[in-house]
């Protein structure tokens, strides 16, 4: 278990191990021109926790680049609380990326 900082803990129940990181990244989506920066907290392989710098609207689908857009990952949301949104790294062929 694990200390939610306000006075309780709270039972950990993900399968896989995250890696602590608080990482810069750039985001984008689909018929935007703006790219958006975020906070990279944690990471797995599958997914990650990001905190929001700049759009209030996120939506479902989007883009994401940890080295300046030498590469990208497609994503989906999965939760969102406020700022802080969990996103699950969508497969290659599911994406179209070569």
């Amino acid at each position: 278990m694990a200390d939610s900082g306000i006075g309780y803990f709270v039972q950990e129940r993900r399968a896989k191990q995250r890696t602590q990181v608080m990482k810069k990244a750039l985001m984008f989506f689909d018929g935007q021109r703006d790219v958006f920066t975020c906070v990279v907290h944690n990471l797995t392989n599958e997914g990650a926790k990001i905190e929001l710098n700049g759009p209030r609207v996120l939506p479902l689908d989007f883009n994401l680049s940890f080295d300046n857009f030498r590469t990208v990952r497609s994503c989906n949301v999965i939760w969102r609380e406020n700022e802080l949104v969990g996103i699950r790294f969508r497969p290659s062929c599911e994406a179209g990326v070569a």
